[in-house]
């Protein structure tokens, strides 16, 4: 079966399959060997015939936990939530205190909206094991989509306690503390992460919004042109580094940022939206008005710049709208 293990590394997976074959003709009884003939199959788009591989890794030793965990996998990613939670259940029967087995039980009682009984399922898991960080993890999302951002930082900063290095844990940790407000914690989990992750685009960028948010402007400009110099075309840099200009009161910089932002994606509503704003900041109202109306069109809820386009529709003095702005702009950046 190694060989059929180093076709499969290879990506060779006919020769896999064939060696693989082979190999049980004259062990029946290799476990290991149904086992990577199943994650050859699951490589292939046949995770009917990988389920039957884990099943005859089952009959081999019964007491093994592992083609449970992989059919329980397979089954999650088919979305078949109750079969899923019933391959659980026969783990269970072999090891009842297993956090990774009442993880994915959660997982599929989340894929049915069962809200309830996913978070039993990963409180379940944590009495197995106080620092699983996925069983963290889950309930902390669950806390955050609940709106109980008390319990969702408990719960990632566990998770972060347990997973230093958890990508998932400090970026929600973080998302959970901009929430509540709490900034500057927020940009120290975030420079962890980056310094972990100093490729990851999302996590770069996220960063550079709340440096600008924390009025780390320069650090904010760093950021920007780091991410702009690897990829000149990229819209979220290019906002970013138009959302810095505006906060310097550089309206001419700033516009040119966001128009080459629409120029990278012209169906971005945000750039679109922040083009028309700083038009309107400009006193330029027939551009800021049709800027605003395609962001408006392109946005799923028809809401973005509603308040600019009514004010312009009413003929209110754009002075007047401007300072209406400003007021928001520094409510916001506060």
């Amino acid at each position: 079966d190694l060989l059929g293990m180093t076709y499969a590394s290879m990506q060779e997976y006919g020769k896999a399959l064939e060696t693989l074959s082979r190999a049980l003709s004259v062990d029946t009884t290799s476990l290991r060997t149904h086992m990577v003939k199943a994650q050859v199959h699951e490589a292939q788009g046949a995770p009917e015939q990988a389920e039957e591989e884990y099943r005859a890794a089952m009959k081999i030793d019964p007491k093994s936990l592992a083609p449970h965990v992989a059919l329980m996998q397979s089954l999650l990613r088919r979305k078949q939530w109750d079969r899923a939670i019933q391959a659980g259940q026969g783990a269970l029967a072999i090891e009842a205190k297993n956090a990774t087995i009442r993880t994915l039980m959660g997982a599929a009682s989340l894929g049915k909206n069962d809200t309830a009984g996913a978070e039993a399922a990963f409180r379940k898991a944590l009495e197995a094991d106080p620092k699983y960080a996925p069983a963290l993890l889950n309930l902390g999302s669950l806390s955050a989509r609940q709106r109980k951002l008390g319990d969702a930082e408990q719960f990632f900063r566990a998770a972060v306690e347990s997973s230093p290095e958890n990508l998932t844990a400090l970026f929600n940790l973080a998302s959970v503390l901009v929430e509540e407000g709490r900034l500057p914690e927020a940009v120290t989990r975030l420079e962890t992460a980056a310094k972990q992750n100093p490729d990851l685009l999302v996590v770069q960028l996220s960063l550079g919004d709340l440096y600008q948010r924390v009025g780390r402007l320069d650090e904010a400009q760093a950021t920007a042109t780091r991410l702009l110099n690897t990829n000149p075309k990229l819209a979220p840099a290019l906002l970013l580094q138009g959302t810095i200009a505006m906060r310097r009161a550089n309206l001419e910089e700033a516009e040119a940022a966001f128009r080459k932002a629409v120029d990278a994606d012209p169906k971005s509503v945000q750039a679109l939206y922040m083009l028309g704003r700083t038009q309107l900041f400009m006193n330029r109202q027939a551009e800021a008005s049709a800027n605003l109306k395609k962001a408006q069109e392109l946005d799923p809820n028809k809401s973005i710049g509603r308040m600019e386009l009514a004010a312009l529709e009413a003929g209110q003095d754009p002075a007047k709208v401007n300072q209406a702005l400003e007021k928001e702009v520094r409510a916001a950046m506060q």
